[in-house]
């Protein structure tokens, strides 16, 4: 599980800062940075804006990084409310290691709200994870993730359409 410590790390190194360079930005001492990192302490939530800021990342992604399985289903269950989600099955035929032709059904779930940032992230990830050049796009990938929706390409109305929803849904 990717712990709100592990990502501080992962995001500290992406942007090339020791603990300390980030302590000392961030005006505390370095046992604090060790501390968040190791999981051996939590940081409140205007620290975690402050590391934001510091990583250049949007703050939601810090937000919401302690992941397991419910936390993970509860997030789905309230996005599938909130974005008016639908269920889809889908059959594919796979071949075993034994060159079997087996039928695998899984269910998938769309949200026609986020059609097109879904879309998006798509792209974004199968240029990181199959790169046409030797050249691995998994920074590029890494940034669109983590400074989302600012590192969306998505059409503006379509965006600010979603932010009107958000608005609405936070009321």
């Amino acid at each position: 599980m990717l712990t709100t410590g592990k990502l501080i790390r992962k995001l500290r190194i992406r942007a090339g800062k020791t603990q300390v360079e980030l302590a000392k930005e961030l005006g505390y001492d370095d046992a604090v940075i060790r501390r968040h990192e190791s999981g051996r302490g939590n940081a409140k939530a205007d620290t975690l804006q402050k590391y934001a800021e510091a990583l250049n990342v949007n703050p939601e992604s810090l937000l919401c990084a302690d992941l397991n399985s419910t936390r993970a289903m509860h997030h789905l269950f309230r996005i599938f409310d909130a974005y008016n989600g639908e269920f889809h099955t889908v059959t594919t035929t796979v071949t075993d290691e034994n060159g079997n032709q087996i039928e695998k059904e899984t269910v998938a779930i769309s949200f026609d709200m986020l059609n097109e940032f879904i879309k998006e992230w798509k792209s974004v990830y199968e240029k990181s994870a199959f790169p046409d050049s030797e050249v691995s796009e998994k920074a590029d990938y890494d940034y669109y993730v983590y400074n989302f929706p600012e590192s969306s390409d998505v059409d503006q109305a379509y965006r600010d359409m979603l932010i009107e929803h958000d608005r609405k849904l936070d009321a």
